[in-house]
Formats: structure tokens, sequence, C-alpha cells
């Protein structure tokens, strides 16, 4: 999806380059959260991409618009790894981007990815709150 052989830094500057005179543009040349989820995003492609079709049932990535996919890698990196994202507000981000950049249906879509994301990784996480308890529980076990 992405071109391997552009550094992501060239391709930020690319980006800035284009947002130059825009009202947004001081802004976002100036922000550490978005130069974390680009090059965050980028370098997390793989591990987003495989998140992805484990969770688009019945669709290959291939079939999924470049705008929807770039905004799932966006929202599957902050549901990831952005240690202070919010899992639904990301949810919401998404589905909003979606409307506004692809259809209503797509949107549907994003959300039902989104969703099963959330899931997993809140079952992972109390899976992993579970194992902790249990290896807790055995320690004071022997101890006694």
């Amino acid at each position: 999806m992405f071109q391997k052989e552009t550094d992501p830094e060239t391709l930020f500057e690319t980006y800035l380059e284009d947002m130059e005179g825009s009202a947004e543009y001081e802004d976002i040349k100036n922000s550490e959260y978005i130069r974390n989820v680009f090059f965050g995003t980028l370098e997390h492609s793989e591990e987003e991409l495989e998140t992805i079709t484990r969770h688009a049932v019945g669709w290959s990535v291939k079939r999924i618009s470049k705008v929807a996919l770039s905004i799932l890698m966006l929202a599957v990196y902050e549901l990831l790894y952005a240690k202070d994202a919010i899992d639904a507000v990301t949810a919401n981000e998404a589905v909003v981007l979606c409307k506004k950049f692809d259809t209503e249906k797509t949107a549907a879509f994003i959300n039902g990815v989104i969703s099963g994301v959330i899931k997993e990784k809140t079952s992972s996480a109390d899976k992993s709150e579970e194992d902790e308890d249990a290896g807790e529980s055995a320690r004071g076990e022997k101890g006694e």
C-alpha cells in the first residue's frame, strides 16, 4: 500500500508542503501527536493490515477503498499503540472521517471492523489480567 522506497520523513515533508498556506498548517507542522500518529501508522503498517484482515470478515483488503483503508489503519494504530487514545473516541472519529470522505455504507463497515478490534483488545487485556491474578494466587498458595 505504501511506497516503501520513499522514506517516511520525505512523505511527511511532502504532506506539509501540500498543506502550506492552509489554516491548519502551523498546527499540523508543530503537532507532536500528528507526527507520532503518522510515523507510528507507517511503522506498524504490517500489523495493522493483519489486524484489519482478521476483522474484515469476507473482505479482501484489496477490495477496501484506499480512503477507508487509511482510516482503518490510523484507527487500528491508535487502538493498539497510542497509550492515550480512548477506544470509543477513536471508533467515532474513524466513522465520522469515513462518512465525510467515503460513504455511509463504508462507515458502517469500518465501525464493524473497529468494534471487532476493540473486542479483541479488551478480551486480550482481560485474559492477561486473569493470567496475572492466577499467577499471584498460585504464588500466594505456595508461600503459605
